[in-house]
């Protein structure tokens, strides 16, 4: 089973998130294909931001680079 290389963390307006899903979900779909990251929206009832988790595998070779690409995308789209 692989292990997280890197985490890391966004909080974000939840009033934002659904810019970051997309239609149907293509938009966080397509950057995680590209980036070859994984990301996680996480909200609580009665919270008005939300947290955006971003990881990737350490098998992937360039977990570092992929992590920066997908933070930098994600925060250029919430923030």
């Amino acid at each position: 089973m692989a292990t997280l290389d890197d985490t890391r963390k966004i909080t974000c307006p939840r009033r934002r998130v659904g810019a970051l899903i997309g239609p149907r979900g293509a938009i966080i779909r397509a950057l995680q294909q590209e980036t070859g990251t994984r990301i996680d929206i996480r909200q609580q009832d009665g919270n008005d931001d939300a947290t955006i988790v971003i990881s990737a595998e350490a098998i992937h070779a360039l977990a570092s680079d992929s992590m920066d690409e997908a933070e930098s995308r994600v925060r250029a789209i919430v923030l």
